[in-house]
Order: C-alpha cells, then structure tokens, then sequence
C-alpha cells in the first residue's frame, strides 16, 4: 500500500519556496544544477566528490523517469533558483526516507539556509514521509547546526567513513519535528 503522495508532475510550493521535480526541468535548468553540484563548495560534502559530466547528469535525469523511490527537485525562492532537495531509497510501506540537500553556492552564508531547510522538512512530511534519515560530512558544521535545530537525531556512535572521508548519519521523525515547531 502506498501512503505517500509524491507526483513527479505536480509543482509543489511550501511557503516562498516552489519544489520543481528534475524530470520536468528545461536543459537550461539542468545545466545549471550541474553547475552547482560541481561546484567545490557543494563536492567536498557529497559521498562522491568527483566531478559529473553533463552526459553522466542527463542519463541520470533520465532514469529518474521510470523509477518511484528516488525523487529530485530544484527549489525555487520567490521565483529564483535556490537550492536542491531530493528523497532517495523511499520505502513507500514503511513511509522512511534518506533524503538530501543543498544551496547554491552563492548561497552559502546567506543566512536563507535556516528557511529552505525549514520549508523542506515541511514539504518531505506533507508528502507522507514519517521518517528522514540522512547523514553529513562531519566537517559541515553548519549543516550540523541547521539539522539538530530541527530536531534531527544524530548517531555520532556510528560515523561512518566513505571514500576517505567520515560522516554522522542521523534522523528526524515527523513527530519530533511537529512537536517543535507547532
């Protein structure tokens, strides 16, 4: 039984923010996307740090299309492109995430970070979720910050390492963070 809601066509909007899923992006928009996730800024945290080719980028894009437990989206601000969101390894029944994100990297140290992330944790819970799990390079001390803020659940007894480098994986419940911001 799916109790999630997530239609790859809807353009969904949560506050000033609009959730465009990546499968309905202009190759303008694509391009761009690319362009920030190869940028230093937002590498240095991914678990693959390497650059990624515009082929290797559309493939991707693509084969989103036809799968239903990974969902992608360019979030905008007012109409301006701000950041990615995405849920990957969704388990439908069990209504459990890994989910990710990030800003533009002109973005960084904005301070608009604290309402994307905000919107965005509203948005992954109204789409069904009950549960995000996640994990951040344990460098990224901001994102650290903005994650426990919102209730997240962190398992430092758990760093883990991949490729070279160690993350802390946690998780917030949609009852945590309701209760927090009611």
């Amino acid at each position: 039984m799916n109790n999630l809601n997530i239609d790859k066509t809807n353009t969904y909007v949560v506050d000033n923010f609009m959730c465009k899923n990546f499968i309905n992006l202009s190759d303008e928009e694509i391009r761009m996307v690319l362009e920030w996730r190869n940028a230093p800024v937002i590498r240095q945290s991914m678990y693959n740090t390497d650059e990624i080719s515009y082929e290797s980028h559309r493939a991707y894009i693509e084969n989103l299309k036809d799968r239903d437990d990974r969902y992608y989206w360019l979030v905008f601000n007012e109409d301006k492109p701000f950041g990615v969101i995405d849920l990957i390894d969704v388990d439908k029944e069990e209504r459990k995430s890994d989910f990710g994100y990030y800003i533009r990297p002109d973005a960084h140290n904005s301070g608009e970070g604290l309402q994307f992330v905000y919107a965005m944790f509203k948005f992954f819970f109204s789409l069904g979720i009950e549960e995000l799990h996640s994990s951040v390079h344990i460098n990224n001390k901001k994102a650290i910050v903005i994650d426990k803020y919102f209730g997240s659940r962190f398992r430092e007894e758990d760093t883990f390492e991949m490729n070279g480098e160690k993350y802390v994986p946690f998780e917030l419940p949609k009852a945590v963070f309701e209760k927090k911001f009611k």
